[in-house]
């Protein structure tokens, strides 16, 4: 092998080197940005020896932050844990959309059955928030899901802040999908908690939504995707060379 062949090979592979540097790092900010909720499909439960059969039981990670008891419930498709879709005739014959758990609040305009986990997000961030909803059958009032800040695990928390709204659905056969995009505010680390709060969109009058799929990433900054297509044309560039060596 030639000092000049040897040269080349060692430049490839600095190349290759800093590519996979690169590489690294937008893995670690995909990763951090899409587990901003923790259980966000409600798949994990504490229990499933059939011992909290009931109303007002979450999945791991979720806590209530109802103004009212019970609250919200689960409900799964094995019986196991909260409530079958039959549960209260609110999801007679329904599956879930993703998993077979999903969560249901209430509004009842006089309280809300809010749950919440501990979480904050980045100061104007830009972030995009997903789930899929389904209004119970024994409601006929259109509702959707709100995503508020709060200091405490409270829906009266008096510095409660909603951010984003989901636009609400009056379909109670088959799960709507619905996102929403919406900058964090600059206080936004003054607050300790994400809460989501069921919303009724008929003034004054009760419904229950189920939410499920959910998910809350942020959107990659104008950098982050400049960066991005430098590492792929960088390893474009990279593979050409090393065909001719």
């Amino acid at each position: 092998m030639t000092t000049r062949h040897t040269s080349r090979v060692s430049h490839l592979t600095s190349h290759l080197t800093l590519l996979a540097g690169a590489v690294a790092v937008l893995l670690s900010r995909c990763a951090t940005q899409a587990l901003i909720f923790s259980n966000a499909s409600f798949e994990t439960v504490p229990s499933l020896d059939g011992s909290q059969l009931d109303q007002g039981y979450l999945p791991s990670q979720w806590t209530s932050a109802a103004d009212i008891v019970p609250g919200a419930d689960s409900f799964g498709e094995d019986g196991l844990y909260g409530l079958l879709p039959s549960g209260a005739s609110h999801f007679t014959g329904r599956t879930a959309r993703d998993g077979q758990r999903w969560v249901a609040g209430a509004d009842f305009i006089f309280a809300k059955e809010a749950i919440a986990q501990p979480g904050t997000l980045v100061p104007n961030q830009a972030y995009t928030w997903s789930a899929s909803l389904l209004r119970s059958q024994i409601y006929t009032s259109p509702g959707g899901w709100n995503l508020a800040l709060a200091s405490t695990a409270d829906v009266l928390d008096p510095n409660l802040t909603v951010v984003a709204s989901l636009a609400g659905t009056s379909d109670s056969d088959n799960w709507v999908d619905r996102s929403v995009t919406f900058n964090a505010p600059a206080n936004v680390l003054s607050f300790s908690y994400l809460v989501l709060v069921p919303r009724s969109d008929d003034s004054g009058v009760p419904t229950y939504v189920a939410i499920d799929h959910m998910a809350l990433t942020a959107v990659p900054e104008p950098g982050e995707t400049t960066l991005a297509c430098g590492v792929l044309l960088g390893g474009m560039m990279v593979v050409r060379r090393l065909r001719r060596v």
